[in-house]
Protein backbone atom coordinates (compact mmCIF):
# COMPACT_ATOMS: atom_id res chain seq x y z
CA UNK A 1 0.00 0.00 0.00
CA UNK A 2 1.40 3.16 -0.90
CA UNK A 3 1.18 5.89 1.61
CA UNK A 4 0.19 9.38 1.65
CA UNK A 5 1.96 11.96 2.89
CA UNK A 6 1.58 14.60 5.71
CA UNK A 7 4.06 17.84 5.86
CA UNK A 8 4.12 20.33 8.54
CA UNK A 9 4.97 23.81 7.67
CA UNK A 10 2.78 25.41 10.15
CA UNK A 11 5.15 27.30 13.04
CA UNK A 12 2.07 27.78 15.14
CA UNK A 13 2.04 24.09 16.05
CA UNK A 14 4.60 22.97 18.70
CA UNK A 15 6.82 19.92 18.95
CA UNK A 16 4.25 18.23 21.17
CA UNK A 17 1.51 19.14 19.57
CA UNK A 18 3.28 17.53 16.42
CA UNK A 19 4.70 14.31 18.18
CA UNK A 20 0.88 13.97 19.16
CA UNK A 21 -0.47 14.07 15.24
CA UNK A 22 2.19 11.39 14.46
CA UNK A 23 0.71 9.05 16.97
CA UNK A 24 -2.50 9.89 15.95
CA UNK A 25 -1.31 8.66 12.29
CA UNK A 26 0.35 5.30 13.27
CA UNK A 27 -2.72 4.71 16.05
CA UNK A 28 -6.36 5.36 14.47
CA UNK A 29 -8.05 2.55 13.56
CA UNK A 30 -9.92 4.99 10.85
CA UNK A 31 -6.96 5.96 8.99
CA UNK A 32 -5.35 2.56 8.62
CA UNK A 33 -1.48 3.67 8.92
CA UNK A 34 -2.34 5.22 4.92
CA UNK A 35 -0.69 8.47 6.16
CA UNK A 36 2.64 8.99 6.92
CA UNK A 37 4.35 12.11 8.62
CA UNK A 38 7.52 13.77 6.54
CA UNK A 39 9.54 16.83 7.07
CA UNK A 40 10.32 17.31 3.31
CA UNK A 41 9.48 16.19 -0.49
CA UNK A 42 6.53 15.64 -1.97
CA UNK A 43 3.53 15.52 0.01
CA UNK A 44 -0.18 14.69 -0.54
CA UNK A 45 -1.69 17.25 1.76
CA UNK A 46 0.27 19.62 4.29
CA UNK A 47 -0.33 22.08 7.32
CA UNK A 48 0.01 25.51 6.88
CA UNK A 49 -0.01 29.06 8.48
CA UNK A 50 -0.39 30.95 5.05
CA UNK A 51 -1.92 28.71 1.89
CA UNK A 52 0.68 30.99 -0.09
CA UNK A 53 3.81 30.29 0.97
CA UNK A 54 5.71 26.97 0.74
CA UNK A 55 8.81 26.30 2.84
CA UNK A 56 11.73 25.07 0.43
CA UNK A 57 11.66 22.04 2.06
CA UNK A 58 8.28 20.81 0.46
CA UNK A 59 7.51 20.04 -2.84
CA UNK A 60 3.92 21.04 -3.78
CA UNK A 61 1.75 20.00 -6.95
CA UNK A 62 -1.88 20.84 -7.92
CA UNK A 63 -2.87 17.57 -6.59
CA UNK A 64 -1.36 18.83 -2.50
CA UNK A 65 -3.97 20.02 -0.42
CA UNK A 66 -3.32 22.69 1.99
CA UNK A 67 -4.72 22.94 5.28
CA UNK A 68 -4.57 26.59 6.92
CA UNK A 69 -4.01 26.05 11.04
CA UNK A 70 -6.30 28.80 12.61
CA UNK A 71 -7.12 29.42 16.10
CA UNK A 72 -10.71 27.74 17.40
CA UNK A 73 -12.93 30.64 16.34
CA UNK A 74 -11.46 31.89 13.66
CA UNK A 75 -12.87 31.26 9.75
CA UNK A 76 -10.64 30.87 6.59
CA UNK A 77 -11.87 29.01 3.24
CA UNK A 78 -10.92 25.03 1.91
CA UNK A 79 -9.47 22.40 4.49
CA UNK A 80 -8.93 24.27 8.09
CA UNK A 81 -7.08 22.21 11.00
CA UNK A 82 -8.02 23.88 14.10
CA UNK A 83 -6.71 24.75 17.48
CA UNK A 84 -6.43 23.16 19.88
CA UNK A 85 -6.59 20.43 17.72
CA UNK A 86 -9.08 17.95 18.12
CA UNK A 87 -8.21 13.41 17.28
CA UNK A 88 -11.40 13.30 15.64
CA UNK A 89 -11.34 16.78 13.38
CA UNK A 90 -7.93 15.70 11.95
CA UNK A 91 -9.08 12.17 11.76
CA UNK A 92 -12.18 13.44 9.90
CA UNK A 93 -9.93 15.98 7.54
CA UNK A 94 -7.37 13.30 5.87
CA UNK A 95 -10.40 10.60 5.54
CA UNK A 96 -12.02 13.32 3.30
CA UNK A 97 -8.85 14.12 1.30
CA UNK A 98 -7.90 10.27 1.08
CA UNK A 99 -11.57 10.19 -0.49
CA UNK A 100 -11.15 12.98 -2.74
CA UNK A 101 -7.95 11.63 -4.36
CA UNK A 102 -8.93 7.91 -4.12
CA UNK A 103 -11.58 9.49 -6.72
CA UNK A 104 -9.60 11.41 -8.81
CA UNK A 105 -7.29 8.60 -9.65
CA UNK A 106 -10.08 6.47 -10.22
CA UNK A 107 -11.19 8.72 -12.86
CA UNK A 108 -7.50 9.66 -14.21
CA UNK A 109 -7.31 5.75 -15.07
CA UNK A 110 -10.92 5.76 -16.29
CA UNK A 111 -12.41 3.48 -14.38
CA UNK A 112 -16.53 4.09 -13.64
CA UNK A 113 -17.46 6.55 -10.73
CA UNK A 114 -20.47 5.85 -8.88
CA UNK A 115 -23.18 8.58 -9.50
CA UNK A 116 -24.93 10.95 -6.75
CA UNK A 117 -27.39 9.16 -4.99
CA UNK A 118 -30.77 9.69 -3.89
CA UNK A 119 -32.90 8.38 -1.20
CA UNK A 120 -35.22 6.90 -4.33
CA UNK A 121 -32.36 5.03 -5.68
CA UNK A 122 -32.53 2.41 -3.15
CA UNK A 123 -35.02 0.47 -1.58
CA UNK A 124 -33.08 -1.97 1.23
CA UNK A 125 -34.49 -1.61 4.41
CA UNK A 126 -31.76 0.10 6.92
CA UNK A 127 -32.76 -1.34 10.50
CA UNK A 128 -32.55 0.48 13.29
CA UNK A 129 -30.09 -2.38 15.28
CA UNK A 130 -28.28 -4.03 12.42
CA UNK A 131 -24.55 -2.90 12.37
CA UNK A 132 -23.26 -1.05 9.15
CA UNK A 133 -20.00 0.59 8.28
CA UNK A 134 -18.07 2.17 4.87
CA UNK A 135 -15.94 0.14 2.87
CA UNK A 136 -14.61 3.64 1.42
CA UNK A 137 -15.01 7.09 2.20
CA UNK A 138 -18.02 8.88 0.52
CA UNK A 139 -18.01 11.42 -2.08
CA UNK A 140 -17.59 15.02 -1.59
CA UNK A 141 -20.87 15.31 -3.08
CA UNK A 142 -23.08 13.06 -0.63
CA UNK A 143 -21.25 14.96 2.48
CA UNK A 144 -21.68 18.38 1.50
CA UNK A 145 -25.67 17.51 1.68
CA UNK A 146 -25.62 17.77 5.17
CA UNK A 147 -23.14 19.17 7.43
CA UNK A 148 -23.99 16.42 10.03
CA UNK A 149 -22.68 13.93 7.28
CA UNK A 150 -19.25 14.28 7.53
CA UNK A 151 -18.84 13.33 11.17
CA UNK A 152 -21.32 10.77 10.38
CA UNK A 153 -19.08 9.05 7.68
CA UNK A 154 -16.00 9.44 9.97
CA UNK A 155 -17.69 7.84 12.87
CA UNK A 156 -18.95 4.48 10.92
CA UNK A 157 -15.31 4.65 9.44
CA UNK A 158 -14.04 3.39 12.90
CA UNK A 159 -15.99 0.52 13.73
CA UNK A 160 -19.38 -0.63 12.63
CA UNK A 161 -22.86 0.90 13.90
CA UNK A 162 -26.09 1.23 13.96
CA UNK A 163 -28.64 4.01 13.67
CA UNK A 164 -29.84 3.29 17.01
CA UNK A 165 -26.22 4.19 18.26
CA UNK A 166 -25.53 7.02 15.50
CA UNK A 167 -28.31 8.45 17.28
CA UNK A 168 -27.36 8.22 20.84
CA UNK A 169 -23.77 9.36 19.65
CA UNK A 170 -24.75 12.28 17.44
CA UNK A 171 -28.32 13.62 19.05
CA UNK A 172 -29.91 13.33 16.04
CA UNK A 173 -33.42 12.18 14.41
CA UNK A 174 -33.52 8.61 13.71
CA UNK A 175 -34.72 9.54 10.25
CA UNK A 176 -31.83 11.21 9.92
CA UNK A 177 -29.18 8.81 10.82
CA UNK A 178 -31.56 6.09 9.12
CA UNK A 179 -31.59 8.44 5.43
CA UNK A 180 -27.75 8.99 5.63
CA UNK A 181 -26.84 4.86 5.57
CA UNK A 182 -29.42 4.77 2.64
CA UNK A 183 -27.58 7.13 0.78
CA UNK A 184 -24.60 5.40 1.63
CA UNK A 185 -26.41 2.24 0.56
CA UNK A 186 -26.93 3.83 -2.87
CA UNK A 187 -23.70 4.91 -3.48
CA UNK A 188 -22.85 1.21 -2.67
CA UNK A 189 -19.81 2.00 -0.40
CA UNK A 190 -22.05 0.45 3.22
CA UNK A 191 -21.34 -3.04 4.56
CA UNK A 192 -23.69 -4.51 7.10
CA UNK A 193 -21.72 -6.04 10.31
CA UNK A 194 -24.42 -8.57 11.01
CA UNK A 195 -22.82 -11.84 12.26
CA UNK A 196 -19.24 -9.83 12.76
CA UNK A 197 -17.92 -9.13 16.21
CA UNK A 198 -17.98 -5.25 17.06
CA UNK A 199 -16.65 -3.44 19.50
CA UNK A 200 -18.65 -1.95 22.60
CA UNK A 201 -20.06 1.43 21.76
CA UNK A 202 -17.69 4.55 22.20
CA UNK A 203 -18.60 7.66 22.95
CA UNK A 204 -17.38 10.07 19.95
CA UNK A 205 -15.88 13.54 21.22
CA UNK A 206 -18.62 16.20 20.09
CA UNK A 207 -17.98 19.72 19.21
CA UNK A 208 -19.44 21.08 22.31
CA UNK A 209 -18.61 19.26 25.32
CA UNK A 210 -14.99 17.59 24.44
CA UNK A 211 -11.56 18.61 25.72
CA UNK A 212 -9.01 19.41 23.40
CA UNK A 213 -7.05 17.05 21.30
CA UNK A 214 -4.09 16.97 24.06
CA UNK A 215 -5.99 15.70 26.34
CA UNK A 216 -8.02 13.53 24.41
CA UNK A 217 -4.59 11.44 23.29
CA UNK A 218 -3.46 11.54 26.91
CA UNK A 219 -6.45 10.13 28.25
CA UNK A 220 -6.39 7.92 25.63
CA UNK A 221 -2.84 6.56 25.14
CA UNK A 222 -1.81 7.25 29.19
CA UNK A 223 0.16 9.79 28.17
CA UNK A 224 0.41 11.93 31.05
CA UNK A 225 3.95 12.86 31.04
CA UNK A 226 3.37 15.16 28.39
CA UNK A 227 2.38 18.61 28.60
Amino acid sequence: MTKKLLGIASRSLRLPEINLIQTILRTSSALKEEWQLVDRGSVDALLVDDPGALPAAYQASQSTEKITVKRRGESGDGYLFLTPIRADELIDTLLSIGGVKQRSSARQAGQPLVDQPSLADTTAEINAISRYKLKRWPSNDLLAREKIYRRLAATISRSCKSPDELVQLTGLELEVCRDFLKLLQAEGILSNCEGQRVAPLESVPANDNRASFVKYIRNRFKLSAWR
